[in-house]
């Protein structure tokens, strides 16, 4: 269907519960690898307070905007999350603008959101996207700079032109496919 579904907070515990006991894993590590499972904050909440008591550690991805929440942070911090991946994208504004001109806007505060974050004892893993628009070696760099400046991971993708994507068509017509 075309609907956004998730699992329920139960399901998603029974799920860890059973690896857990099955695998004698004392150090489990989860990994939640959805898009952005975040988004939702009251059900990401709830499901972080039941994960409290599980003693695992785990890793999620996210957009910047949960430096905005701290209670969420605590949460995620108090259940075990090691690491949160943040889809950066790139550094270079025209390029957000294009990717999403709601990333190009918290641009500017990049830094401040990575540090308390940091702060809150979760380590940021930041997601950059390469072809999206004209890199060279100086947005490289730069985007080196920012990471070691930063303290963060650094995870690189390559942006995947899907036909029927408007993506996809703007790099046909600029013979770039």
């Amino acid at each position: 269907g075309k609907r956004f579904r998730t699992k329920s907070i139960e399901q998603v515990v029974r799920e860890i519960e059973t690896i857990r006991d099955c695998c004698n894993y004392d150090n489990l590590l989860i990994k939640f690898n959805d898009a952005n499972p975040i988004v939702n904050r009251k059900f990401i909440k709830s499901l972080l307070k039941r994960l409290i008591p599980l003693k695992i550690k785990s890793v999620f991805l996210a957009d910047i905007s949960i430096a905005n929440d701290p209670e969420l942070l605590s949460l995620l911090n108090e259940s075990g999350c090691q690491t949160v991946g943040i889809g950066l994208e790139s550094l270079d504004e025209k390029i957000l603008n294009e990717v999403s001109p709601w990333k190009k806007n918290r641009i500017s505060d990049y830094k401040k959101s990575i540090k308390f974050i940091q702060d809150m004892g979760i380590i940021v893993a930041g997601n950059f996207m390469l072809g999206l628009g004209p890199y060279d070696r100086d947005s490289l760099k730069k985007i080196r700079d920012f990471v070691i400046e930063n303290h963060i991971f650094c995870q690189y993708t390559t942006a995947t032109p899907y036909p029927g994507t408007k993506f996809y068509d703007e790099l046909n017509a600029q013979n770039r496919l």
